[in-house]
C-alpha cells in the first residue's frame, strides 16, 4: 500500500513540476528529458525486481496491439481528413521541425498513459474500488475541472455532459440493484449518501483523507486553473 500511494504522489508531483518548467523556466525539452529518463530508470528498476510487473502494468502483446491497431486506424483516419482539408484549402505544409514531434510524441503519450493507467488507476483498482465508481469518477472530474476552465456554451454542453452521465450512471445503478434485490445493498444504500460528504458521517469521511494527499489534490487543481490559458487557450 505504502508503494501505491509513493506512485500516485510521485505521478501527481510529475505534474505539478510540468507548469514549473515549461511556463517559469521556459524548459520543456528538459522536463520532458528528465521525466522521461527518471519514469524510464523506475521501469527497468522495477522490471528487473519483478518481471510480472510488466502483465500487471499492461505491458503485453494481448493489450498493445489491439490498442495500437486501434489508434492507428484513427490516426490514419484523421490524417487522410485533415489532408483533403489543407488540400482544398492550398494550406498543405509540413516543416522538418515536425519530424523530432512526430517520433517523440508516441513515446511521450505512452508515458502519460503509464503513469495515469499503470499506476494510478491500477493501484486504486488494487485498493479494490471497483471499476465502474473508477471510470465514472475520472469522467467527473475530468468534466467538472474542464467545466470550470471553460466557460462558452459549447464547453458547458461537452464537458457539462461528462459531469451529469456519471450522476445518471450511478443514479440508474442504484435503482437497478435495489431492484434486483442485491445482497447486502439496500442497507449498503440507505447508510451512504449519494453525493460524497453529504451525509450525517461526512466529518469522519473528512478525517480519514490523508492530509498530504489532499493537500497535493488541491495544489495541483490551483496549478492547473491558473495555468490552463496558456495550456489550452481559455
Amino acid at each position: 500500500m505504502k508503494r501505491a500511494i509513493a506512485e500516485i504522489i510521485a505521478a501527481a508531483v510529475t505534474g505539478l513540476l510540468h507548469p514549473l518548467f515549461v511556463d517559469v523556466f521556459r524548459a520543456k525539452a528538459l522536463f520532458i528529458a528528465l521525466a522521461g529518463l527518471g519514469w524510464s530508470v523506475y521501469f527497468v528498476y522495477r522490471v528487473r525486481r519483478e518481471r510480472s510487473v510488466l502483465q500487471d502494468w499492461g505491458f503485453r502483446e494481448g493489450n498493445l496491439r489491439p490498442a495500437s491497431l486501434a489508434a492507428l486506424v484513427v490516426l490514419l483516419g484523421g490524417l487522410v481528413a485533415l489532408l483533403l482539408l489543407s488540400t482544398g484549402q492550398g494550406r498543405v505544409r509540413l516543416d522538418l521541425h515536425m519530424i523530432p514531434l512526430l517520433l517523440l510524441y508516441p513515446v511521450w503519450g505512452l508515458l502519460q498513459q503509464f503513469l495515469v493507467q499503470a499506476l494510478f488507476v491500477r493501484n486504486l483498482r488494487a485498493a479494490r474500488v471497483p471499476i465502474l465508481v473508477i471510470v465514472l469518477a475520472a469522467a467527473a472530474l475530468f468534466g467538472l475541472v474542464h467545466l470550470l476552465a471553460n466557460g462558452s456554451a459549447a464547453d458547458v454542453a461537452f464537458f457539462g455532459g461528462f459531469v451529469l452521465f456519471p450522476l445518471v450512471g450511478c443514479w440508474h445503478q442504484d435503482r437497478r440493484k435495489l431492484a434486483l434485490e442485491t445482497p447486502g445493498f439496500r442497507q449498503f444504500y440507505e447508510a451512504t449518501p449519494f453525493f460524497p460528504f453529504t451525509g450525517g458521517a461526512s466529518a469522519q469521511g473528512m478525517r480519514e483523507l490523508v492530509p498530504a494527499v489532499a493537500g497535493l489534490g488541491i495544489a495541483l487543481a490551483v496549478v492547473v486553473r491558473y495555468f490552463h490559458p496558456s495550456w489550452f487557450g481559455g
